[in-house]
């Protein structure tokens, strides 16, 4: 171990936010500051030169995915008004903005368009868009007309979500699937946005004046579908059936699907490989009790600098190779395939029962260990660590301990995420997604788990109690196993992806509070406490929706809400 791991051990508050949350005596607390004080600079994935930044240029902040970022936070409680705030309007959701070749520009990503933007000089407006083909356009009246509310039962906000967002039965299907659509994206070296939706992979860029599509493919008419799985797909479940996209260091484009892998060349108009897991991989006893589709593929990916692919399926956790030409299992080739935990259906808003996490790579560098984790599939989650070089004594698993987020004995049924892990040097954050019950939310397909997902990330929170927990723990080096630092249980995290500023050394999640309503909490990297507050009031403005928290390098707000985007002073 290069520097020893303090076990924070976190005491009562007394205040309520953090009733829950531990917190050290003053001695303690110094001992704390000291030592990450001389820390070295935290290790970070090497720079892909094939992006255009080192962050903020692809979905998770960057290859490892680790969702850390750069950007200062502003310690302290800060109001919004949504209505006077900076904001264009976009959606139903907006996923992510990504940092564009122009000095201040963004690409702001949403479920129906996509907005070049210009962010100079405290401005944030809209300088041209494109509207995704084949999807419908649902206008800003319409839009605002459900987010400026705020609601308490569900069938008011079913009166006016019916009314405004849901359209015909034809197009149904492709509403309740619209947050697959923009989730995975890129910004190349050259300024070319990458991004996926309705199942193909697009490349676009700005002229000047408008935005253009340099290319498209059709990748899921590329997807390598394993034989023996053919008669069990029901491909309405899944008509995207995208799961992640990436620009490899040696400029191939890597796409995700529900099966496996596609290589592609960065114009977009080659197939250099094509790759579907074995079938081990996705279920060892097909097909699921109720339910005709194979368990597949639903997260994203994270790369090394040696272009290995860490990918997970419903039940394993995979090292895949890219050699520039093809992709390899082989274990001669130092890939690896080894199952993780899973568990049963949750309650509330997370797909089949294994992990719920884009894998996130821990380890850089010089760095003395080298891990890729994830969270697992167990009804209690385990916080997963696995060697990332192959373990020729099959010992793949370097450690997994069970996430309580300091409920003590009494935790409830599933403690389970949605979201990938926050890691910052060899600390890993974890949030708790699974509401205690499904009373208020609705399901297309009760049978197969499909749900209305854009419905129900607007009730969790004001309508339906959200999930509540988060922990903080930390990989010791010496010992090869996960500490917890400090957890805290009154806190909800409703869909969001939690982020770390590297800078500020702050946590963020997105949380409803009864009282407040939507908000922006920062805790401290280290000990817990909570140092940041943003509140945007009750309506849904506020809410998240499964997108990533985002600060500019100045400190601002970026805020990627349901039904647009926002840049927030925080003053």
């Amino acid at each position: 171990m290069k520097y020893k791991i303090y076990r924070i051990i976190i005491t009562a508050l007394g205040c309520a936010a953090f009733t829950a949350c531990k917190t050290t005596n003053a001695s303690k607390q110094k001992q704390i500051d000291r030592h990450y004080s001389e820390n070295k600079e935290v290790s970070q994935p090497k720079i892909n030169p094939w992006l255009v930044s080192d962050k903020m240029a692809t979905t998770h902040f960057d290859m490892a995915q680790s969702d850390n970022f750069e950007a200062p936070i502003k310690k302290g409680v800060f109001k919004v008004d949504p209505l006077t705030a900076k904001s264009i309007t976009a959606g139903p959701v907006n996923i992510i903005t990504l940092k564009a070749k122009e000095d201040g520009f963004w690409w702001a990503l949403s479920t129906d368009k996509i907005i070049y933007i210009d962010g100079r000089k405290g401005d944030w407006k809209k300088v041209a868009a494109y509207q995704l083909p084949k999807v419908p356009e649902i206008s800003d009246e319409k839009l605002e007309a459900v987010i400026g509310r705020s609601y308490s039962d569900s069938a008011s906000l079913a009166k006016d979500y019916d009314k405004n967002w849901a359209p015909t039965k034809l197009q149904n299907p492709t509403l309740r699937m619209l947050t697959g659509n923009s989730i995975y994206a890129f910004v190349d070296k050259d300024g070319n946005l990458y991004f996926t939706a309705s199942g193909h992979i697009h490349k676009l860029r700005f002229t000047g004046e408008t935005v253009d599509e340099v290319s498209v493919m059709n990748v899921k008419d590329q997807m390598a579908i394993p034989q023996e799985l053919a008669k069990y797909i029901d491909m309405k479940l899944v008509p995207g059936g995208i799961t992640g996209a990436q620009i490899a260091y040696d400029g191939t484009v890597i796409v995700g699907t529900i099966f496996g892998l596609i290589a592609l060349d960065n114009n977009l108009t080659e197939v250099k490989d094509n790759l579907a897991l074995p079938i081990e991989a996705f279920y060892s006893t097909y097909p699921p009790k109720g339910n005709t589709s194979p368990e597949f593929i639903s997260n994203s990916f994270a790369m090394d600098e040696e272009n290995a692919i860490y990918l997970a399926s419903g039940v394993m956790m995979n090292k895949i190779i890219w050699n520039g030409d093809s992709f390899s299992t082989r274990s001669e080739d130092g890939a690896w395939s080894v199952p993780y935990k899973t568990g049963e259906l949750t309650p509330t808003i997370k797909y089949g029962t294994g992990t719920g996490s884009t894998p996130t790579l821990m380890g850089f560098g010089e760095d003395e260990d080298q891990l890729v984790v994830i969270t697992d599939g167990a009804n209690k989650m385990n916080l997963t660590a696995f060697w990332r070089e192959r373990q020729d004594n099959g010992k793949q698993l370097a450690d997994a301990i069970e996430v309580n987020c300091g409920y003590g004995e009494s935790s409830p049924e599933f403690i389970q995420s949605e979201q990938s892990v926050a890691t910052l040097g060899y600390g890993a954050f974890v949030v708790n997604n699974i509401a205690p019950n499904a009373g208020g939310l609705r399901d297309f397909d009760p049978i197969n788990r499909v749900n209305d997902l854009i419905f129900n990330v607007l009730a969790v929170g004001p309508i339906v109690e959200a999930g509540k927990g988060i922990e903080k723990f930390e990989w010791d080096t010496k010992e090869n196993k996960w500490t917890s630092q400090w957890s805290n249980a009154t806190i909800a995290s409703t869909s969001m992806v939690p982020s770390v500023s590297s800078t500020s050394n702050i946590v963020l999640v997105n949380t409803y509070d009864p009282e407040k309503g939507w908000e922006i909490l920062g805790f401290d990297w280290n000990t817990g406490m909570q140092v940041h507050e943003v509140n945007f009031g009750k309506t849904s403005y506020g809410n998240g929706a499964y997108a990533l928290i985002q600060y500019d390098e100045e400190g601002n707000l970026i805020f990627n809400g349901i039904g647009g985007t926002m840049k927030v002073e925080l003053k």
